[in-house]
């Protein structure tokens, strides 16, 4: 059903999506400058064998100049982090599964998160970082597992990062990547499902993910898009479902909406 007011929004996600999915694709199909084909096939073999002999958690540190710098500042910096973390993910998604490679991008941008602006705040115009970030991206993403644990290291930044666990909670993995557990508000649904559906645009538009918060706003805000969803797919007329999307709204604390 169509919302009067979720025009501008989409508008939004739809430039939002096509810049991200573009800079992910781009990660995504270049190989790590840094590193020979032959040696990062080798790498990556090496790694798979001992994760099957050991069944430990691979790591996997970025090769190439400029790690050292980065590292400090993504310590420091945790929306630099998150963004980091977003664009590795993004990219192992788009090797290892290709027919979902932009339902990241896609979310990302329903959920309206605050998408590079922690690599824009921490590296700003600085263009040998921003190279340094890239080829950092693209070497972790073309040696990280398709699934399982792994742990992610540019200098001495590390985190540990499950890819499909990633994807599954996502948007909410964007601002706590090593969360295990999937989010009741998404009802069992896939990543696909969620980042194509229209009545979730609406959720996402009205109450967005667009900065961390309290977990006990955080949690009235999931159930308000969940109820919002139920409003949106109902049949009927839009102005009077956009009305009762309001009062849903208007009925959480103010704190929160």
């Amino acid at each position: 059903m169509k919302v009067p007011w979720a025009g501008r929004p989409r508008v939004w996600m739809l430039v939002a999506g096509i810049v991200t999915a573009a800079l992910v694709a781009l990660l995504s199909i270049a190989g790590p400058p840094d590193m020979p084909p032959a040696r990062r096939h080798a790498v990556g073999k090496t790694a798979s064998a001992t994760t099957n002999a050991t069944a430990r958690v691979v790591a996997v540190s970025a090769q190439g100049s400029g790690t050292d710098r980065l590292g400090p500042l993504l310590r420091a910096n945790e929306a630099f982090a998150q963004d980091t973390v977003f664009l590795v993910a993004a990219s192992v998604r788009a090797r290892c599964d290709t027919a979902h490679a932009h339902d990241l991008a896609a979310m990302a941008a329903q959920a309206r998160l605050p998408m590079l602006a922690g690599v824009t705040e921490a590296i700003g115009e600085q263009t040998d970082m921003r190279d340094y970030l890239l080829a950092a991206v693209r070497d972790l993403a073309q040696r990280a597992p398709c699934s399982g644990s792994f742990d992610m290291s540019v200098g001495d930044f590390v985190q540990r990062v499950d890819v499909v666990r990633y994807a599954a909670a996502f948007p909410d993995s964007y601002f706590d990547p090593a969360m295990t557990a999937t989010p009741q508000e998404f009802a069992g649904r896939s990543l696909a499902d969620r980042a194509h559906d229209e009545c979730g645009k609406v959720a996402y538009a009205v109450l967005p993910l667009d900065a961390p918060r309290a977990w006990q706003c955080a949690g009235l805000r999931a159930q308000g898009r969940t109820r919002v969803r139920a409003l949106c797919q109902q049949i009927g007329e839009a102005d009077t479902a956009a009305v009762q999307i309001r009062e849903a709204v208007g009925r959480m604390p103010p704190t929160c909406q």
